[in-house]
C-alpha cells in the first residue's frame, strides 16, 4: 500500500467511512496502524495542539478508514482539526467484488482480494447458492402451511 504525497491534505476529513478509532503519538504511528488493518485504505490525524510527545505518547486522533476521499467525494468534509491521508487502492479502480463482497486493497497480483459472504465463493465471490438458499426456504414455509 502506498500513501502519495498528492492524496496528503490538511483541514480535511473522510467521515462515514471509519472502522477503527486509536490514539498514536504522532503521523507516522497512525499510518503503521493502517498498513496492519487488511481493511484500512485511509486514515484522519487529528493532532491535538496541547499534546506534548515527551510526556504523553498516546494525545493524537487516529481514525482508519475502510474507502477513499477518489471514491466518497461526497463524504470529504473540510475540518480545520484534521489531517487526511489516501493511499492508492486497487479496490476503487479495479476491483470485481460481487454479492456484497469486502474488497480488500494491496493482495495477490490483482492488488486486491475479494472476502466473500457466507454462501458465495470463487475469486470475485461471483459462485453462490442464494438462490437455491431462497428456493429451499420458500418450500419449506410452504410445506409447513399445508401440513
Amino acid at each position: 500500500m502506498l500513501f502519495p504525497d498528492h492524496y496528503f491534505f490538511t483541514e480535511r476529513r473522510l467521515v462515514n467511512h471509519t472502522i477503527e478509532t486509536r490514539k498514536v503519538k504522532n503521523l507516522d504511528d497512525c499510518e503503521l496502524l493502517c498498513y496492519l488493518n487488511d481493511s484500512c485504505v485511509s486514515l484522519n490525524f487529528k493532532k491535538d495542539p496541547g499534546n506534548n510527545p515527551e510526556n504523553d505518547k498516546s494525545g493524537h486522533i487516529c481514525e482508519l478508514n475502510n474507502a477513499t476521499h477518489l471514491k466518497y467525494d461526497n463524504d470529504f468534509t473540510t475540518n480545520i482539526l484534521f489531517y487526511y491521508r489516501g493511499s492508492k487502492n486497487a479496490c476503487d479502480k479495479y476491483s470485481q467484488c460481487r454479492n456484497h463482497a469486502t474488497c480488500q486493497s494491496g493482495f495477490t497480483l490483482k492488488g486486491y482480494r475479494c472476502l466473500c459472504p457466507s454462501g458465495f465463493q470463487g475469486e470475485h465471490c461471483e459462485n453462490g447458492n442464494s438462490l437455491k438458499l431462497f428456493i429451499d426456504k420458500f418450500f419449506t414455509e410452504i410445506t409447513c402451511f399445508t401440513l
